[in-house]
């Protein structure tokens, strides 16, 4: 029988929806991404072997804070705490020892919030169904982190809204609740048919398959974009999340079995070996999100239920080493295994279905006998599907790539004739267009897009310096942004997938943003020994330049704002993000945000930049500036 909305927990379902929330944009993605645009990706080994050391530190100490203090009272401190490192990361941070710092407490925090929500879970829910909150809850949180709007948002953006969602929880756990009785919890709890130690294998070879996938996705750009890359497949996944996360919940509470947990490590299983190869990566991404949002289900009510029978002390200190081992070993295992194999082995695929059959196979598992015949149809279809499709690959022509048929687009445009993709050896071609690859390199494509003319910017390392709203818009009306352009307008690529397939194309940069931010950094702005920088031209450069997003009286309402992801800055009342110091206008006006929708001016001269530089500072809290002409 499935729940009414009313029978549902709606406070459970909030805290773990927060929870996931934050742990998924904000600690998986969002922050890491900040450190890599602050130029500190060197240091990125160092901040997740924080993170990971306070998380197990966090879970494993938990059970002491509950031993001593109220558990609402160690939940409100532990989601207080993940919301200040959301704020403290807003900074601009330039030390790896300041950002591993941060790591801990998001680490710590986390570790302590994870196992006092799975522990007191039965208490939050109450007497109401407790398998719908814990699948509603995660699939909520999956489905809000996989909305397009939400997804590519700036990593300040995804910070911030972590940070003030946080508040909310800790304003949630401070409403009444009213708890369950421990003999209601060790009546309602079913037999754990399966020792702990198993289950714990279980969770942590998930959790390592999960993270495996996860990692390899997101590093490859090919991959991404065939699981990630647009948003159909944002709304896809988020919709798959959420209605086999509440299924889940809903299979848990109402059959009592413990059979998802298994079905989803062989269905991980299958994903991560699918996903290695190009032809079949498109299927192991559309199962992906199913083997995720299963066992995520699980982990969060498994500690609650099937351990609801033992004291709080003894369920509290096994779910701390079920988040300890499972959560946090097994997410840097799956790391490590990706970002030094590059690949999930087969063998290993392997070791976890055989794992999965063993357990399956079991006399005290015979019950499941039925999820044991559906998981193995599933895997049998899965690798005969696969084999299949590799066959008629085989014989017919193989699936193009959104980025490989984008550079088709760009040759075809003849994008060739006005734009290089070819950054020369000199200073000036690495300062204004980003790191060069080397001619050997470039030669190694087929065919090589040098480019006869630059009548327009390089755009081998375009992808570093616009966004792909900023792009699109371009396309679509090129003066708009650029008013002395010669572009002609490229709006009817849109019309098709082709619009899309360029800038997929585009947006693949051939250096790392590390390098570009290091140019950036060491770049000094040339002052001219004449006057060719004085005030007096500087409004018809902003106007130039700047007011087609800014606007005319830089409050950030120019014709061009509603083509992109965010709205422009208000440079007169801000906030001023990136340019709290103001020294550092020159350098944006030079060089744009990388991760944001402000563009570089490259091709200007320094004292056109010193010039709107100085335009830019009087606009700040000044209801009037330069007189204009």
């Amino acid at each position: 029988m499935i729940p009414s909305l009313q029978s549902i927990s709606w406070r459970s379902t909030g805290l773990i929806t927060a929870t996931y929330f934050y742990f998924l944009i904000f600690a998986q993605f969002a922050f890491l991404k900040a450190i890599e645009l602050t130029g500190e990706a060197a240091s990125l080994k160092l901040v997740m072997g924080t993170m990971g050391f306070a998380g197990i530190l966090g879970s494993l100490t938990s059970p002491l804070f509950l031993k001593h203090w109220e558990w609402k009272i160690v939940l409100r401190i532990g989601f207080l705490s993940c919301g200040m490192m959301a704020f403290l990361s807003l900074a601009s941070w330039t030390s790896a020892h300041a950002w591993s710092m941060i790591a801990g407490g998001i680490g710590f925090s986390l570790g302590i919030v994870t196992v006092t929500l799975v522990s007191q879970l039965r208490n939050l829910s109450g007497n109401h169904h407790w398998g719908m909150s814990g699948g509603l809850g995660t699939g909520l949180a999956y489905f809000t982190c996989n909305v397009p709007a939400v997804f590519r948002a700036s990593p300040f953006d995804q910070s911030l809204i972590a940070g003030i969602v946080c508040v909310a929880a800790f304003f949630g756990t401070s409403i009444k609740i009213e708890s369950s009785s421990i003999q209601e919890m060790r009546q309602s709890s079913p037999e754990m048919h399966a020792p702990f130690v198993v289950m714990l294998l279980a969770f942590t070879l998930l959790i390592w398959l999960d993270s495996a996938a996860f990692f390899i996705i997101q590093n490859d750009r090919e991959l991404l974009g065939s699981t990630w890359g647009s948003d159909t497949l944002l709304w896809r996944n988020g919709s798959v999340h959420l209605l086999v996360a509440v299924f889940a919940g809903w299979w848990l509470e109402s059959r009592n079995s413990l059979s998802p947990v298994f079905l989803a490590l062989g269905i991980l299983a299958v994903a991560s070996w699918l996903v290695n190869d190009a032809l079949t990566r498109e299927v192991g991404g559309a199962i992906y999100p199913v083997g995720v949002s299963l066992y995520s289900t699980c982990l969060v009510v498994f500690p609650a239920y099937w351990l609801g029978h033992l004291s709080l002390h003894r369920r509290t200190f096994l779910a701390s080493l079920l988040y300890a081992v499972a959560g946090w070993l097994g997410s840097g295992m799956g790391i490590g295994m990706a970002e030094n194999l590059h690949r999930v082995p087969l063998a290993f695929v392997m070791v976890v279905l055989g794992f999965t059959g063993v357990v399956l196979a079991h006399e005290w598992l015979r019950k499941y006998c039925r999820e044991l015949a559906t998981c193995t149809t599933l895997l049998a279809l899965a690798f005969v599907g696969s084999e299949l499709q590799g066959n008629a690959v085989l014989s017919s022509q193989a699936s193009i790539s959104s980025i490989h048929n984008g550079r088709e687009v760009y040759v075809s445009e003849g994008c060739i004739h006005c734009h290089s993709r070819y950054v020369r050896p000199s200073e000036d071609d690495i300062t204004n267009w980003g790191p060069q690859v080397s001619y050997e390199e470039a030669l190694k494509e087929c065919p090589p897009l040098f480019g006869n003319r630059r009548q327009g910017p390089d755009l081998l390392n375009v992808g570093l310096r616009r966004s792909r709203a900023w792009l699109k818009a371009h396309f679509i009306n090129p003066q708009l942004l650029v008013p002395m352009s010669t572009m002609p307008r490229y709006d009817y690529l849109f019309s098709d997938d082709r619009g899309e397939s360029l800038i997929d194309f585009l947006m693949d940069p051939q250096a790392s943003a590390k390098a570009r931010y290091e140019t950036i950094q060491n770049w000094n702005l040339t002052y001219p020994s004449d006057a060719s920088h004085e005030v007096s031209n500087a409004w018809k450069l902003f106007q130039h330049h700047c007011s087609a997003c800014h606007g005319e009286d830089g409050m950030g309402n120019g014709e061009a704002r509603a083509d992109l992801a965010r709205s422009p800055a208000n440079l007169r009342y801000g906030p001023f993000i990136y340019s709290r110091d103001p020294k550092e206008i020159p350098r944006i006006l030079k060089f744009g945000i990388m991760g944001t929708d402000m563009p570089g001016h490259e091709y200007i001269p320094d004292s056109d930049i010193i010039a709107i530089s100085s335009y830019v500072k009087s606009l700040r809290h000044s209801p009037h500036s330069y007189s204009t002409p």
